[in-house]
Order: C-alpha cells, then sequence, then structure tokens
C-alpha cells in the first residue's frame, strides 16, 4: 500500500475553503479504480493546518491518478499554503493491529506470572 500525505497551511481566512476543496476532491479521487480511501483531518496544535491523505493500492494506479486532470487541483491547492506544503509518498508494506497488542501484552503478562 502507498500513502499519499500532504500537510498544507492555507491563510487563516481560507482554511474552510480549502478544506472543503480537499473534501471534494476525496469523492471523485474514492471510486477510482486503485485508491483504498481518502482522509482529510486539521492539526490539533494548528487548527490552520490541515493533513490529506490517500492510500493507494499500487504504484501503477498512483502513478496514472497523478498524471490525470484530477490531480491538477491538489497542485492548485498546495499553492494556497502560507507556508511549504509537505507531500509525501509512503510505502507500507505491513500493518498490525490490535491482534498484535493482545498478542504482545498476553506473552508480556505470562512472563511476569512465571518471575
Amino acid at each position: 500500500m502507498i500513502c499519499m500525505n500532504l500537510r498544507l497551511t492555507p491563510p487563516s481566512h481560507r482554511t474552510t475553503e480549502v478544506a472543503n476543496a480537499l473534501r471534494l476532491q476525496m469523492g471523485p479521487t474514492q471510486v477510482v479504480p486503485g485508491c483504498i480511501q481518502c482522509r482529510l483531518s486539521q492539526d490539533m496544535r494548528d487548527p490552520n493546518t490541515l493533513l490529506y491523505q490517500e492510500e493507494w493500492s499500487s504504484w501503477r494506479e498512483l502513478e496514472k491518478y497523478i498524471r490525470a486532470d484530477r490531480f491538477s487541483r491538489i497542485l492548485e491547492l498546495m499553492e494556497l499554503s502560507s507556508t511549504e506544503p509537505e507531500l509525501t509518498f509512503n510505502v507500507v508494506k505491513e500493518t498490525r493491529g490490535i491482534n498484535y497488542v493482545m498478542k504482545l501484552r498476553k506473552a508480556t503478562r505470562a512472563r511476569e506470572i512465571h518471575r
């Protein structure tokens, strides 16, 4: 899985406008083949900072999306950032969930009992 992460900070008077534009981007993007999901959130320390994330199943599908006209809107929104926007692509090779936590906690308790 490939995670695209975009962090941008529009001027305070445009934060809502940019957030709404990103929300409008999410719907059509989520139906593009290869898109797993999209998310939008605000930084708790700085409510003007937005984090937009997309998860993709393959580089091929992501690259096709980036080359398409739809991605131009993301680039336009990046230009509205009052600070240097951060755009990163991370490859996730493994994901673990609550079962992993439970396994580790169970092993820890077993060691404590045998001491």
